[in-house]
């Protein structure tokens, strides 16, 4: 997917507007943002980062990796886990585990 499109649709399912997008990464107006998302232009490497952050996904995501670590605990209850019951883990797993989830992984 292309990075236009990909803008597109996290900025859509986030519920903002090219406009409202355009302010949150400090731009002038919506031209430059409706530029990326219609494919005429792609953002500069340096904004990169700060639209990821806007549209909160990885900067790997956003370049197209689909199969990137989830970015926060949110986006680890859409992950493809195995449930293991906590009476079969000793208490010292559990807290690696806790830990890991905690610190983002």
């Amino acid at each position: 997917m292309k990075i236009g499109t990909k803008i597109k649709q996290q900025r859509k399912k986030k519920g903002l507007t090219q406009k409202e997008l355009a302010s949150i990464l400090g731009l002038g107006g919506v031209t430059t943002v409706a530029s990326w998302e219609q494919g005429l232009s792609n953002p500069p490497a340096k904004r990169i980062p700060a639209i990821a952050d806007a549209l909160d996904i990885s900067v790997s995501e956003l370049l197209g990796n689909d199969d990137a670590k989830p970015k926060n605990l949110v986006d680890l209850a859409d992950a493809k886990v195995i449930s293991i019951p906590s009476w079969e883990l000793s208490p010292a797993v559990s807290q690696f585990f806790l830990k890991k989830i905690t610190k983002g992984i």
